[in-house]
């Protein structure tokens, strides 16, 4: 693991409160940072990529001090170590070392490997030279987030995995597409679309969206959205045809809300394997733009797609991109 492109980094640190400002830049690797390694720290999350959250977020009470980030996801942390024992300590990362899928360290999948990439860096923790002034984080008053207006249209995106005509239960590529019908009420067809395709999503300049994102594939994905931020609406499982190429939410389901440090307003998010996550966006900004999965790996194997926000404009490629 790198950081600020050092290999086995260290940052000396007094026993006081610090701001750490995070992304997630690997090419393919999802971080479950554990902060929990670390006895007495306290971690706060504060702000995604969209600025800050609605209220600090108390990771170490609500989440064990670990923090999923997904490709391209930022995090702005307040790092308490003013409790934290003097001495080295070092900070995990217990995502896989593999493709993410979901659940839980050590019990879906194997954490990443402790002599190499489960270390990301370490912190030399000294006394404190002076008294801290900084606002303990519980006492924080964010400012006010403006909820976007209602969605006047949803919809229904794909995120599909290409089979292997040569290899048993092998993946050639994932790709992404659009889904014919409502799968909220009914089997929805699944739709692929190359990047050379023309733009199936454009919508007015102004008005609000919901984007559903139905992940049929047995990965996750770090869903990217230019030029316009987002709110996550919720996640909801789904039923997948493969033989048929269908999709449509299980109605037996109920939709999931938000984590409470996906509050506020982002531009990536992670799509879980068979679940569509719907996000609220607004547009604002005329032009053609892009939204693809950050996973350097995919999004330069067809896992991109262009959209455009309002009429098209001299210059831009038009549907034989």
């Amino acid at each position: 693991i790198m950081v600020n492109g050092n290999t086995w980094p260290f940052l000396n640190v007094e026993q006081r409160r610090y701001r750490f400002r995070l992304l997630n830049g690997c090419n393919s690797r999802f971080l479950i940072l554990d902060f929990s390694n670390i006895p007495n720290v306290e971690v706060w999350q504060i702000g995604n990529e969209g600025g800050f959250l609605a209220a600090p977020v108390n990771l170490t009470d609500l989440n064990g001090g670990q923090l999923l980030m997904g490709l391209a996801e930022r995090a702005d942390l307040i790092v308490d170590f003013t409790n934290v024992s003097v001495g080295d300590h070092v900070l995990r990362n217990i995502g896989p070392d593999e493709p993410f899928g979901g659940g839980i360290p050590g019990e879906d999948f194997e954490p990443a490997d402790l002599d190499s990439t489960g270390q990301v860096m370490q912190f030399i923790v000294g006394p404190a030279m002076a008294p801290d002034p900084t606002t303990p984080p519980m006492f924080l008053t964010l400012p006010t987030l403006t909820p976007l207006p209602a969605a006047t249209l949803t919809r229904p995106l794909a995120l599909i995995e290409e089979m292997s005509m040569f290899f048993d239960d092998a993946p050639a590529e994932a790709l992404l597409g659009t889904v014919d019908g409502d799968p909220n009420s009914d089997s929805g067809v699944l739709v692929k679309r190359m990047w050379a395709d023309e733009v199936t999503e454009n919508p007015a300049v102004g008005t609000t969206e919901v984007w559903e994102f139905y992940n049929t594939t047995a990965d996750a994905h770090p869903m990217h959205i230019h030029e316009e931020l987002f709110e996550v609406v919720n996640r909801q499982e789904i039923e997948i045809d493969e033989e048929n190429g269908t999709v449509e939410v299980d109605s037996d389901s109920t939709p999931v809300p938000p984590e409470p440090w996906e509050n506020g307003f982002k531009d990536t998010v992670i799509a879980y394997p068979g679940q569509v996550t719907r996000v609220r966006i607004q547009f604002n900004n005329p032009g053609q733009f892009v939204w693809h999965c950050h996973i350097v790996e995919h999004e330069d194997n067809e896992m991109m797609r262009p959209y455009r926000i309002g009429p098209e404009q001299p210059g831009q490629p038009g549907s034989g991109m």
